[in-house]
C-alpha cells in the first residue's frame, strides 16, 4: 500500500491511540492499526490500488498463499463489478465460507502484474458467478452454461442484457439486469433455448396482406401489436454441482429449456434465439459518418430524405409480419419498427434465423449516410430494421 507520506505520522498516531485496539497492549510503534488509521488508509487521497496491484503481482510467486489471495480479491472485484448492475439483487451469507480461487468461473491468473484488477469474464463466467452468490455453494463449470441466457432463482430472474435493450445498444458479455419474478419453478433454474427454434411459414392465400408500399421516409412504428413472451418446454436436466459432485436436495439446479417466443397480437411467429443471432457475424449497426470525428472525419452530413433521395427510390416498406416473412428479391426492405425496442430484436433476430443480413438503423438516421449504405448493398439477402 503506498500513502502519502505527509499522512504516515498521523497514521501512526491513530495506531497508537488508546481507542484503536481495546485491551491488547501496543508491543511496538504501529504493532496494531485502529479502524480510524485503516479508513484513512483507504481513502481515495492516499490508497493507490494500482500501486497495490502491482506490487502483489511482482512479489506474489507462482503456486504461493500470496497468489492465490490476489486471485480471490480479483475474483471479488469481478463480482463486485457484475452486481454494481444489479440494484436489489441479494446474496446468500453462505458465501463468505467459500474460496474464491477454488470457484470453476474464475479464471486462470497467471500472476501478470500488467492484467486489470479484475477477471475478464464470458457470460457464460458471469451466470456462474451470480449462481454461486445467489445459492452460496453452488460452483458450476462455465462450459455448461454457454447458451443460458437467464437464471431464475427465488422471486428474482438474471437476464442477459441483449435480452432487455434496443439491439443497436452492444450489450457486453458480463452485462446481466435484474427484475422481480420468475419462472414458478423451486430452486434454480438455469433458462436455455431450443436447439432448433421454429419461425412461421406463409401459407398460400396470404398475398393480399402483402402490400410493400414504396418506403416515404416517414419514421413509424407498424408494430405496437407485437409482444414477446417466455414459455416453458417439457425438457428440463438436472446439472451436476463442482463443489459437491452431487446436486442440492433442499433447492435442486437444472436447465430448464424455455421458449422466447414473438407473437403478432395472439397470433404466434417465431421462437427466438436471441444470444446466438446477436453472435453472429452478419448483424450490423448502421452509423453516421458524421459521427466518426474522433476517427478523423471532418463530414458533415445534411438532407432530409426527400431532398437526399429525390424522390428515387427503390426501398420498399414492411409494415407487417407477412411483408417480412415473404422473401422477395426486388428491392430492398426496410421494417418500420421506430422507437419500438422489442419489435426491433424480435426482427433482428428472426432476421439471422432466416439467413437474412439485417442491419439495425439507429433513432436518429442521417438519410445522406443511409442512401450510401443502401446504395452499396449486394444481394437480396439484407433487410433494414428502423
Amino acid at each position: 500500500m503506498t500513502v502519502g507520506t505527509a499522512a504516515v505520522e498521523e497514521f501512526h498516531q491513530l495506531a497508537q491511540s488508546p481507542t484503536s485496539t481495546p485491551g491488547i497492549p501496543h508491543v511496538r510503534r504501529g504493532a496494531y492499526m485502529g479502524v480510524k488509521a485503516v479508513e484513512k488508509a483507504l481513502s481515495s487521497i492516499y490508497f493507490q490500488p494500482a500501486t497495490l496491484v502491482h506490487w502483489f503481482g511482482r512479489t506474489a510467486p507462482k503456486s504461493s498463499p500470496e497468489r492465490s489471495y490476489v486471485s480471490s480479491l480479483m475474483a471479488c472485484a469481478s463480482a463486485a463489478k457484475i452486481y454494481h448492475l444489479l440494484p436489489g439483487a441479494t446474496i446468500a451469507t453462505s458465501i463468505l465460507s467459500q474460496t474464491m480461487d477454488k470457484a470453476c468461473w474464475v479464471p486462470n491468473w497467471n500472476g501478470d502484474s500488467r492484467q486489470p484488477y479484475r477477471h475478464t469474464l464470458s457470460r457464460a463466467q458471469t451466470f456462474a458467478c451470480i449462481a454461486m452468490f445467489d445459492t452460496g455453494i453452488s460452483n458450476f463449470d462455465p462450459i455448461g452454461l454457454r447458451d443460458v441466457y437467464a437464471i431464475s432463482s427465488g422471486n428474482s430472474m438474471y437476464v442477459a442484457g441483449p435480452l432487455l435493450c434496443d439491439p443497436y445498444e452492444n450489450a457486453g458479455e458480463t452485462e446481466i439486469r435484474h427484475i422481480a419474478g420468475n419462472i414458478g419453478r423451486p430452486g434454480l433454474s438455469m433458462l436455455v433455448p431450443p436447439p432448433d427454434p421454429k419461425i412461421h411459414k406463409l401459407p398460400p392465400g396470404t398475398w393480399n396482406q402483402l402490400n410493400f408500399l414504396r418506403f416515404d421516409g416517414k419514421l413509424e412504428n407498424s408494430f405496437m401489436r407485437t409482444s414477446i413472451h417466455l414459455s416453458l418446454t417439457d425438457y428440463e436436466m438436472p446439472l451436476p454441482d463442482q463443489l459437491t459432485d452431487e446436486h442440492i436436495i433442499d433447492r435442486p439446479v437444472k436447465l430448464v429449456e424455455t421458449l422466447v417466443s414473438v407473437f403478432d397480437g395472439e397470433r404466434w411467429v417465431a421462437d427466438l434465439d436471441v444470444l446466438a443471432a446477436f453472435g453472429s457475424s452478419t448483424v450490423t449497426r448502421f452509423a453516421c459518418k458524421s459521427s466518426l470525428a474522433r476517427s478523423g472525419s471532418s463530414r458533415v452530413c445534411h438532407g432530409t430524405f426527400d431532398e437526399v433521395f429525390h424522390s428515387v427510390n427503390s426501398m420498399v416498406s414492411v409494415d407487417n409480419w407477412e411483408e417480412f416473412l415473404e422473401r422477395s428479391d426486388d428491392a430492398s426492405k426496410i421494417v418500420r419498427a421506430h422507437g419500438n425496442w422489442l419489435a426491433r430484436l424480435a426482427f433482428v433476430v428472426a432476421s439471422v434465423q432466416q439467413l437474412r443480413r439485417p442491419i439495425i438503423l439507429p433513432p436518429d438516421i442521417c438519410w445522406s449516410c443511409f442512401k450510401e449504405q443502401v446504395s452499396s448493398l449486394q444481394g437480396s439477402d439484407h433487410i433494414l430494421i428502423m
